[in-house]
């Protein structure tokens, strides 16, 4: 089965969906974009209450978190991508089947190492291939996004649209979220790569204070890098840089920001994956029928 979708000339974006990976999980593949060149590959994890109706007849509509390296996210992809270390599929499934979390779509958008680097940074250095994050953001708000909404029954507004990642793609999601607040109302940046260019995120707070701010689940570990990588980078005095920022900006602890260090977590898929509950828990939190 094929969909076309808009992009900045009407036949260009083309998207495969293959035969899904299981009962909930599909693979749309070849999603190429008006704004990058190489092509992404699309999974989409349904929550197993996607298929069922209400009583009235209509299907229920579901929020959407999206969230860069789609390839290591999901147990149920072994077969397509056998580096699954967050496994972000059963730890949702398990939230939704004890009423902790909403019933979630989730969006893995696959990177291929060769362009995560650049897709994932927010400005070119002369050393790397680099400083296309702006034009994955804007990929991601104005492709996938409403491709997404066409093919499946989501709630589309910024309260219910997250986006997530860690390391660069922490940062990339710092990036879209600063970039379309009206998009993404919630973002989920484990270990960003703060250091980049040197710190130039902090240098994009104030811009985005002046504008929706999303709320921000935001987590380091403190087991992660060597002795090398602390007097470097120092992942931990970084993180709470972006903290401070965000704080200093307007964003307030508990309510739209929530800060955790790991104790002894180290920079890793397994690491990532297991701070996944406490992040589901707080940004998409099961709703009273009262409050929806």
């Amino acid at each position: 089965m094929s969909a076309s979708v808009g992009g900045c000339s009407g036949d260009r974006t083309m998207v495969i969906l293959k035969s899904p990976l299981g009962n909930n999980l599909k693979v749309h593949e070849h999603f190429s974009s008006c704004f990058l060149s190489p092509e992404h590959t699309l999974l989409v994890w349904l929550p197993p209450s996607y298929s069922d109706s209400s009583s009235d007849g209509l299907a229920a509509r579901y929020p959407v978190l999206y969230m860069n390296d789609g390839q290591g996210l999901f147990e149920s992809a072994v077969d397509f991508a056998p580096h699954t270390g967050w496994r972000l599929d059963t730890t949702a499934l398990a939230l939704v089947a004890t009423n902790e979390i909403e019933p979630i779509i989730i969006v893995g958008i696959c990177s291929e190492q060769r362009e995560r680097d650049a897709e994932y940074t927010p400005t070119p250095v002369w050393w790397k291939h680099s400083g296309l994050a702006p034009q994955y953001a804007k990929m991601l708000a104005e492709e996938v996004k409403p491709f997404i909404d066409s093919a499946y029954r989501t709630l589309q507004s910024r309260e219910n649209t997250g986006l997530g990642g860690a390391s660069f793609g922490g940062l990339a999601a710092l990036t879209a979220g600063f970039s379309y607040p009206n998009v993404f109302g919630k973002l989920a940046v484990l270990s960003p790569s703060v250091w980049w260019d040197g710190k130039i995120i902090l240098e994009q707070v104030h811009p985005a204070a002046k504008t929706s701010r999303p709320r921000i689940w935001l987590s380091i570990g403190t087991g992660e890098g060597g002795w090398l990588t602390d007097w470097i980078i120092n992942p931990v005095a970084s993180a709470r840089l972006l903290r401070d920022a965000l704080t200093a900006n307007g964003w307030q602890t508990g309510n739209d920001l929530f800060y955790l260090e790991a104790e002894g977590d180290a920079h890793t898929d397994q690491a990532w994956g297991k701070r996944m509950s406490a992040v589901l828990k707080t940004l998409f939190p099961k709703q009273s029928q009262h409050d929806r």
